[in-house]
C-alpha cells in the first residue's frame, strides 16, 4: 500500500513503522481496521482490505480466473456435501421421509440408527 505524506505527518508515519516492528506480543492486530493514536491526540487510522498486494508477475484476469476455479471447486464440494447428506438421509428411517430435516438432525439419526 502506497500512502502520500506531507513533511508534518513524519511522527505518524514513524510511529506507523515502530507498530509494525513490534514484537507480535506488543501489537495489536485487527482484522479490518487499525488505529493508532498519537501524541499529540490525533487518531491515525489505516485501513486495510484485508487483500495480498499482487505481484508483478501475477496479472488481474490471472487472478479472477483463479478466483472463478476457486469458486466452481467449492460450489461443486458443497453440492457433493449436500447429495451426501440427502443419500445418508435416505437410509436412515426415521427421516427419510423428511426432505427438510436438518443436518445435525440427519446426523444424530444416523448415529443412533448405527
Amino acid at each position: 500500500h502506497y500512502y502520500y505524506a506531507r513533511i508534518y505527518d513524519a511522527p505518524a508515519i514513524i510511529a506507523i513503522a515502530a507498530a509494525a516492528a513490534a514484537p507480535p506480543s506488543t501489537r495489536h492486530e485487527y482484522s479490518s481496521t487499525k488505529r493508532l493514536k498519537l501524541d499529540n491526540g490525533r487518531v491515525l487510522k489505516q485501513i486495510s482490505n484485508n487483500r495480498k498486494c499482487s505481484s508483478p508477475r501475477t496479472s488481474d484476469s490471472e487472478e479472477n480466473d483463479k478466483r472463478r476455479t476457486h469458486n466452481v471447486l467449492e460450489r461443486q464440494r458443497r453440492n457433493e456435501l449436500k447429495l451426501s447428506f440427502f443419500a445418508l438421509r435416505d437410509q436412515i428411517p426415521e427421516v427419510a421421509n423428511n426432505e427438510k430435516a436438518p443436518k445435525v438432525v440427519i446426523l444424530k439419526k444416523a448415529t443412533e440408527y448405527v
